[in-house]
């Protein structure tokens, strides 16, 4: 690649929102990787196909502990996907922007099907410097689009 002949305006990876449908703002400070991958078939001569299905999306989110309205949003709607309080609805839609050095939405994707599968709290440690505390949510998802 050339020197210069990149766009100006890059996306830098600190300058995102990720928006959940019917959910307080979760004031998300990571998100992972978001991977798709299709689902393939070996075939007896060896060689490999695609199924033409997409595989289950999963990635993780961390948010402030201290955060106690986005920590209570993402409580309630842990509760609404197990046990026998499993109830319609707990699959969510999110949005999730990238902005630009300038600021400006440069990328946008739809996640679709998204509910909680783990939560990780804080670790915790009396040796540390005081590092804010962080939760750790992980999610499933039935489609990633750009929009």
């Amino acid at each position: 690649m050339e020197k210069g002949s990149l766009s100006v305006g890059y996306i830098p990876v600190n300058k995102f929102t990720l928006s959940v449908v019917k959910v307080a703002d979760l004031k998300v400070v990571e998100v992972s990787g978001i991977e798709q991958e299709l689902e393939t078939v070996e075939l007896p001569d060896k060689t490999v196909v695609t199924s033409g299905r997409l595989g289950v999306t999963e990635f993780t989110i961390k948010m402030p502990a201290h955060e106690s309205t986005a920590m209570d949003a993402m409580d309630a709607w842990w509760k609404m996907c197990y046990g026998t309080n499993a109830t319609d609805g707990y699959k969510k839609e999110a949005t999730l922007i990238l902005l630009d050095t300038y600021g400006h939405s440069k990328s946008s994707w739809t996640i679709s099907g998204m509910f909680p599968t783990k939560r990780a709290l804080p670790e915790l440690n009396v040796a540390s410097e005081g590092e804010m505390a962080m939760a750790e949510w992980t999610f499933k998802a039935d489609n990633v689009e750009k929009i």
